[in-house]
């Protein structure tokens, strides 16, 4: 059925699970004046639209794209953690990615480090891809910027806003050995404004704008 701006519950929602190509999924691209198909935000037709990643862009792929960046975005931050184990001479036991993520360790002789590494891995290595992947120009940049800015709101918010004091979470721990609440507090603010910002003006690339006749 055609997405209905002045019916749909949610705004949001609508644009989010519209594809940017009517051909890849005609059945949702319908203008709710008729049957006049939009354009995809750039005033190209379907047939001018070259970019590949465009086509994909129906339900299926919005939802599979959300579950790659959640899934990558754990593994990177659980990267984090092993890699400051093993420089540290911590003993990694094992890596849990589902259903969420955890890396379990013996002999942590720098626990500020060892659990602290998560985050900053986590919210830089994404980065650092993005600015990468933008350096040499390829097509798929806008898929590396979502998840780089995807990944610090995620780090940042699970340091940032996570009052425990004694673990078991990254941050209780970092409490529990000394870490300033004030300073997880600030890391989470600056890495949120950083995904927000990474995240702005992004919307042509994934939300499908409709137009009116």
């Amino acid at each position: 059925m055609p997405c209905d701006h002045r019916k749909t519950t949610s705004f949001v929602m609508c644009h989010l699970f519209d594809p940017l190509n009517p051909r890849a999924c005609p059945e949702l691209v319908l203008s709710h004046k008729g049957n006049q198909v939009a354009t995809n935000g750039s005033g190209k037709t379907p047939d001018q639209f070259a970019n590949w990643s465009n086509r994909l862009f129906c339900r299926p792929f919005l939802l599979l794209f959300l579950l790659i960046c959640w899934f990558g975005m754990e593994a990177v931050h659980e990267c984090g953690h092993v890699l400051a184990a093993w420089f540290s001479g911590a003993t990694v036991e094992r890596v849990v990615l589902w259903p969420i993520s955890r890396t379990d360790t013996n002999d942590v002789r720098y626990p500020l480090l060892v659990h602290g590494a998560g985050a900053v891995f986590g919210a830089l290595f994404p980065l650092l891809l993005w600015g990468f992947v933008h350096r040499v120009r390829l097509d798929t940049v806008h898929f590396f910027r979502f998840f780089a800015g995807f990944c610090l709101i995620a780090n940042g918010g699970y340091i940032g806003c996570d009052f425990s004091v004694t673990g078991p979470t990254d941050a209780g721990l970092l409490i529990a050995h000394g870490a300033s609440r004030w300073l997880l507090a600030t890391f989470g603010a600056l890495c949120v404004s950083g995904g927000l910002f990474l995240w702005h003006g992004q919307s042509r690339f994934f939300f499908h704008n409709q137009t009116s006749a």
